[in-house]
């Protein structure tokens, strides 16, 4: 990956302002693309955490309710 990279910065150089844009455009999405997965890491974290607690809080009440019964 850094490789790639430090080609594409010469090759920015090489090229100009163009190659410039395009880069800065490439690294705007790159950006997006992380943000988007650590939302979405997030997001599965937060429902498994949910998911885990529902049902504990769910079995707590279930046998609780049973054993008063």
């Amino acid at each position: 990956m850094n490789s790639l990279l430090s080609s594409f910065q010469v090759m920015m150089f090489v090229e100009g302002e163009r190659v410039d844009k395009l880069g800065l455009l490439l690294q705007m999405i790159m950006v997006k693309r992380n943000a988007q997965i650590i939302i979405f890491k997030t997001y599965m974290l937060i429902t498994s955490t949910f998911k885990y607690v529902w049902t504990q809080t769910y079995t707590y009440t279930h046998t609780h309710t049973h054993t008063s019964d």
